[in-house]
């Protein structure tokens, strides 16, 4: 599944993760279970993606659709998933706030989406989006080694996604959870896992996890972003394990479209 979450799929979704152990690939969307608020000093560079077609929650407020990281004034990294298929004028985004909906406001100018971006396999799942605007605030450092993604390092996942009380929250939170071994995604996920351009966190217990409504949140490690929330089976649940999108293996076409 990805962790991206619409409207009415929230509630599906609630269901999904309440009622089974195993959720069924349908939509791929995340949230923090296990997690805490976020501090204002943890990732102040985080994109909330409030709304699609304005899409409401069931309260009439804006939507959590995905998340995402700001990399320049007009530059949001986030995950493919979030924005393929989708109108750029429909992307509403909240910036540079812990409070979802009072961050400073944007609007997409453009949309880019890694050409080889699969929507059944979410390989390749990466997109930039540049804003109508530039916005004043701090920007996220990308890692540029591998050894942020050795197995065993603590890293914290961010996002705005429901928690294990089913709860929609309007603060960030973060969750801090494993690298695990590229041998353990490999061996669970199977094909579906490619170590060369995904990572992958958790423990075979169980335990803190990015789910619905987190999906193009970042992956930090050591203060800088090492993947983006892109999929997984189940929500902290023993056995399974959260998948990212590795970003140093995209550092060239990202450098490429920050130029633009």
């Amino acid at each position: 599944m990805n962790w991206r979450v619409v409207g009415g799929a929230l509630l599906a979704a609630l269901a999904l993760v309440v009622g089974s152990s195993v959720v069924a690939p349908a939509p791929r969307a995340a949230a923090i279970i296990d997690g805490r608020k976020a501090a204002a000093t943890d990732a102040p560079y985080m994109v909330a993606i409030n709304a699609v077609d304005g899409a409401v929650s069931p309260d009439g407020r804006p939507d959590q659709w995905c998340g995402g990281v700001l990399l320049a004034p007009t530059k949001v990294l986030t995950a493919a998933h979030c924005v393929d298929g989708g109108r750029k004028s429909s992307l509403r985004l909240s910036v540079g706030s812990l409070n979802r909906l009072k961050g400073k406001p944007a609007r997409a100018k453009s949309v880019w989406v890694h050409p080889a971006y699969n929507e059944y396999t979410y390989r390749n799942d990466i997109a930039i989006i540049t804003l109508d605007r530039k916005i004043k605030g701090s920007v996220a450092k990308l890692a540029t080694s591998s050894s942020s993604e050795k197995a065993g390092r603590k890293a914290s996942v961010y996002g705005w996604g429901i928690t294990s009380t089913s709860e929609d929250p309007i603060t960030l939170r973060r969750a801090v959870t494993p690298i695990a071994a590229d041998a353990t995604c490999k061996a669970r996920y199977k094909s579906d896992f490619i170590a060369a351009t995904m990572l992958c966190t958790g423990r075979k217990s169980g335990g803190p996890s990015p789910c619905f409504g987190d999906s193009g949140g970042p992956l930090v490690v050591g203060g800088r972003v090492v993947g983006v929330v892109s999929w997984g089976s189940a929500c902290g649940e023993p056995g399974d394990y959260a998948v990212y999108t590795q970003v140093r293996a995209f550092s060239k076409a990202m450098a490429a479209q920050l130029k633009r």
